[in-house]
């Protein structure tokens, strides 16, 4: 029960949390769009509330220089790189492969669980830990 509490607040933080204005709780919204307080999210028990995180962690696309060269004693650049996650879920295994322009893709976490759902969301967990890190 306390890994399934923690992980929620992990995702929780991640995606959408915020401080009470009056009492300094963290609260989130939940898929409804109503205030509840962060130990009361269900991203272990619903879709509704895990895939968003998924969709956020997905759409999100990080671009950065490709690669540098020293010409006439500057640092030039060479073009643009994106550089994105994409969630593959088969059975009641999950994994997170990371993307890259031109480069073939590979996996980053892979985890298995009881239940498909159970998967994704210990995948999620996983893919913030690593990326928090």
């Amino acid at each position: 029960m306390d890994n399934i509490i923690e992980g929620n607040r992990l995702i929780s933080e991640f995606t959408n949390s915020f401080k009470h204005p009056k009492n300094s709780n963290l609260m989130i919204y939940n898929p409804g769009g109503h205030v509840c307080d962060i130990d009361k999210a269900k991203y272990h028990l619903s879709y509704d509330w895990l895939m968003p995180v998924v969709e956020k962690i997905e759409n999100s696309k990080v671009i950065w220089a490709k690669s540098e060269f020293k010409k006439d004693g500057y640092t030039q650049h060479d073009g643009k790189n994106n550089h994105w996650y994409e969630f593959v879920s088969i059975g009641t295994t999950c994994e997170v492969r990371e993307f890259m322009s031109m480069v073939p893709s590979y996996e980053i976490i892979s985890i298995s669980g009881k239940t498909k759902l159970e998967s994704i969301w210990l995948t999620v967990v996983a893919f913030i830990k690593w990326y928090n890190n």
